[in-house]
């Protein structure tokens, strides 16, 4: 059984890829996030807060990973804190609270709506399975026609007993299989 672990599946290497992409993407816009507020109090001595690049690691994540991406938005929201706290004088503290407030609320909704997009998925990809085991499956012969009359479908009951092949129905219409008299 451990051995078998160990093995790994035809699609692991593009997903630990796939994965490693992500943690640069939202670690680069992390940076990003911290480098704007960074330059914006410290080398512009300016006190607007720029959050909304805030937004996109916070959003992001929430699409690849869920419900992790909250602790994402903790850690901008706390960093946005500890700006405040420290070195930005001219915006009310309430202000930037409202803003972590915000940025949390983002993250908790769009992992919310990913949980959601993935259930709904799961669920339509069962029930396909099932209705298309039930078609292919069926005693009855079952056959799905486009409008000009070229088949889209037919079960392995209507090949059997029309004696064609898939690839002979894939170049038929309809009229193609009805007697001439």
């Amino acid at each position: 059984m451990s051995i078998m672990k160990n093995i790994m599946k035809p699609g692991d290497n593009h997903r630990k890829g796939t994965e490693a992409s992500k943690i640069t993407v939202i670690t680069l816009l992390i940076l990003l996030c911290l480098w704007v507020s960074y330059y914006y109090h410290f080398v512009l001595h300016s006190d607007i807060l720029v959050t909304h690049f805030f937004y996109l690691p916070v959003v992001f994540a929430g699409f690849w990973w869920g419900r992790r991406s909250i602790w994402i938005a903790v850690f901008l929201g706390g960093y946005l804190l500890a700006l405040h706290s420290f070195f930005v004088a001219g915006i009310s503290v309430i202000v930037d609270a409202q803003r972590v407030v915000i940025l949390i609320t983002v993250a908790i909704v769009v992992s919310a709506l990913r949980e959601e997009g993935l259930r709904t998925e799961r669920t339509l990809r069962e029930s396909e399975s099932k209705y298309r085991d039930l078609f292919e499956n069926a005693n009855d012969l079952i056959q799905s026609v486009d409008a000009e009359g070229k088949f889209i479908y037919v079960n392995k009951k209507w090949l059997e007993t029309l004696g064609y092949t898939e690839q002979e129905v894939s170049n038929m219409t309809f009229t193609d299989i009805l007697r001439k008299d």
